[in-house]
């Protein structure tokens, strides 16, 4: 269905895509959508008495039909690609194992059939630290979308948090810019940037934790779409920080050469800045509930 051989689209987001679809005017919406998007490509996913989905150019969008004309938005949805198809596999052998264990053996040799092609042939543990850091995450899409907004609410503590940011700088380690017997030179600095990231990583896993156990009866009394929101969001934004830091864990006393440290440590480096902010509004938040109530 979707022509895009790095791009991988769970079943179950899919069949959440197509409930409901009206097949019967697919080929009205497709006329109304080529309008709106003019020459570039796109296919028709699902469509409904009000709208659609859409697939063009690596997306999703949602096609909604208002009485003041179409309108075309973003729609989220869960994709998956080279670098993150790791921690897709990891999570579905879960519900795979799970399903064995519960006695549903028919619906886990399906669910495994289609796990297999999947699943790299060979991983080695930085690759799986990558994986972890670019998965797809319910707070990374919920960030992602309201970032800029995120940013003006913690003011000068965002500002603090881009002076601390630490930079990618050992790509000559791994790009093979500098000989082998010349990288023993760089081993102690690796290693001591390791420690940074992996500490860091810890305190704010530590930080989204607590705030997490200080606001749980207030975010119980206060039932409603932004607490129950800003809740799934603290909740999966702390799991993340816990597998990762786990994961990060076991690759530094696991990977010793120090081609693939300096790899692992540009990794990590890439995908914490966005955990530390998204952290620090977890704290700032809780802090403020705590107050109000």
């Amino acid at each position: 269905m979707i022509a895009s051989p790095d791009k991988l689209l769970p079943a179950a987001e899919l069949r959440r895509l197509r409930t409901g679809s009206h097949e019967s005017w697919i080929e009205e919406v497709r006329g109304v959508v080529r309008a709106l998007l003019g020459g570039d490509q796109f296919e028709v996913v699902s469509t409904r008495a009000d709208g659609a989905v859409i697939y063009t150019d690596g997306k999703f969008l949602r096609l909604e039909l208002q009485e003041s004309g179409p309108v075309l938005s973003d729609l989220d949805v869960e994709l998956f690609d080279s670098a993150s198809s790791y921690g897709f596999a990891q999570r579905e052998a879960e519900a795979v194992a799970d399903l064995f264990l519960r006695g549903a053996v028919r619906k886990a040799v399906t669910r495994l059939e289609n796990l297999v092609p999947v699943v790299p042939s060979s991983v080695d543990d930085v690759a799986k630290v990558e994986s972890q850091v670019n998965a797809p995450r319910l707070w990374k899409r919920q960030f992602r979308s309201r970032e800029d907004h995120i940013i003006r609410f913690l003011g000068d503590r965002a500002d603090g948090l881009e002076e601390a940011r630490l930079r990618q700088n050992f790509g000559k380690l791994y790009d093979g810019s500098i000989e082998e017997g010349k990288l023993v030179e760089h081993e102690d600095h690796v290693a001591e940037v390791l420690g940074i990231v992996l500490n860091r990583l810890g305190q704010i896993r530590d930080e989204v934790g607590t705030a997490l156990a200080t606001v749980t009866d207030t975010l119980a009394e206060s039932a409603g779409t932004v607490a129950d929101t800003f809740a799934r969001f603290a909740d999966d934004l702390y799991g993340d920080l816990f597998a990762l830091h786990e994961a990060t864990s076991h690759a530094i006393e696991t990977v010793d050469d120090t081609r693939s440290r300096g790899r692992l440590c540009d990794t990590l480096v890439a995908g914490l800045h966005d955990r530390e902010v998204a952290s620090r509004f977890v704290v700032v938040v809780a802090e403020r509930m705590v107050e109000a109530s």
